[in-house]
Formats: structure tokens, C-alpha cells, sequence
């Protein structure tokens, strides 16, 4: 079977840690860990990257695309599925996928949430937060952050176990105190990833057939949201 991964590089280490285990030896296309924080110019990117595995796979179309990628503010909403299935884990974001089974919905209020790749990545809050410093002075970029933060109580270290979690747990401490906030950490899964590279796609999963335009009836009666994490004030 003609298979092919589109996942986003904030959670790379968890995708290569499940195709592992999985023995999943699929291609794979990363898309840009930014985009999560511009739904709209996210879609713009998933089309592209359909309509280029469409172009170049030429006669022979791919027969899934599997998506290691929540909804992550209606990103598919109105995309085409050109000639392959698609294969959409039925999460709202990446925090999510990895806290399946593991946090309800109302355990994840109040917390805004780290692993490696969230720490590591461009728009990192303490990234963020470094360069309002440089910019601003430490007055306003703390000022900032009160109102980036202002519905959060605490930063949450999630254990995938697809990376060294006792390196970064002092790291991610060390954040928080600036940031005034609580510290905690939870194990996560990636259990949703497992059985995505599988192929064990059950109720859990969303499949798009070709030549369809997503629209929300797709999803059942999956309610969307718009993580609104690592959003930086306009």
C-alpha cells in the first residue's frame, strides 16, 4: 500500500519514537511548527503539500495520507482531498493526541503545556518572552506575558518518553518561576500516534475519502476549538 505522513515538527520526536515502535517506514513531509498559531495559513500549507504529493505521484496516486496533526483551529475545514484517502486522528490539537486517555478536557483548563519540541521550537513561550525583554525591557515583556498568560495557572511537563524528560524538567521549572506560574508535570501517550502509523484507524480517527471537501459533518459531532496556546497578543 502507497502511504505517506504529513506531521508537524512540534512533535517529532513522539512521530519518530510511534513509527518506531510501529515499524512505520512511511515518507514523511514536516510541516512548520508556526503555522499552528495561524490556523488559516495552515491550511494554506496542507493544500499545497496535497496538491504536490498529487502532482508528483503522477498515475499512480498515494492511497492514504496519514495526518499526525490535530484540527488545530479548523485547519482542514474546506481543503480537497485530491486523490488519496485522508487519515485525520479526531483531536483538536497536539496536546491533546498526547494527553489521550490521560487528561480529560476539563484537567487540561488553567495549564499551558510542554515537551521538547514545544520548548525547543521557534515560538517557545520562553522564547517569546526573551524577545519582548530585548524589545520592550523586562517591565513591559512581563506585562505582556500577564495578558498572553492571563488564563493560565501553570506549565505542565508532558513524559512522552520520546525524549530525555529529566533534562528538561529543570529547564521547564526554571520557566515557570519567571513566568509566575505553577509547575507540574504529567506522563503522557502517544498511543493515538501508535495506532495511526498502524493502521488501526477505529472511531478515533476521521477517514476523508478522494475528491471530497472537508467540511465539519465529517467529523461527526467532534466539537472544534482553537487552542489558543502560544498565541502571542496582536
Amino acid at each position: 500500500m502507497k502511504n505517506i505522513i504529513i506531521a508537524c515538527n512540534m512533535i517529532r520526536d513522539e512521530v519518530e519514537k510511534a513509527m518506531k515502535e510501529t515499524n512505520c517506514s512511511y515518507p514523511i513531509i514536516w510541516v512548520d511548527d508556526t503555522l499552528h498559531m495561524y490556523p488559516s495559513k495552515l491550511k494554506d500549507q496542507l493544500e499545497f503539500e496535497l496538491e504536490e504529493l498529487d502532482r508528483k505521484a503522477g498515475a499512480v496516486p498515494y492511497d492514504n495520507v496519514l495526518f499526525a496533526f490535530g484540527y488545530c483551529g479548523n485547519c482542514f475545514i474546506g481543503i480537497d482531498s485530491g486523490r488519496s484517502n485522508l487519515i485525520i486522528p479526531r483531536i483538536n490539537d497536539c496536546t491533546e493526541m498526547l494527553l489521550k486517555g490521560v487528561v480529560s478536557d476539563s484537567g487540561r483548563k488553567g495549564c499551558y503545556y510542554l515537551t521538547r519540541g514545544w520548548m525547543e521550537g521557534e515560538k517557545a513561550i520562553g522564547k517569546e518572552y526573551d524577545f519582548y525583554i530585548q524589545r520592550y525591557g523586562e517591565k513591559r515583556a512581563k506585562r505582556i506575558m500577564e495578558v498572553l498568560l492571563a488564563n493560565y495557572k501553570s506549565l505542565m511537563l508532558i513524559d512522552t518518553g520520546a525524549y530525555d524528560f529529566e533534562e528538561y524538567r529543570p529547564q521547564a521549572m526554571t520557566l515557570a518561576e519567571r513566568l509566575g506560574l505553577g509547575f507540574e508535570t504529567k506522563t503522557g501517550s502517544i498511543h493515538i500516534l501508535r495506532k495511526l502509523f498502524s493502521g488501526d484507524w477505529d472511531e478515533e480517527f476521521c477517514i476523508i475519502p478522494p475528491h471530497i471537501q472537508i467540511n465539519l459533518n465529517h467529523f461527526g459531532e467532534n466539537n472544534f476549538t482553537t487552542s489558543m496556546q502560544g498565541r502571542a497578543p496582536e
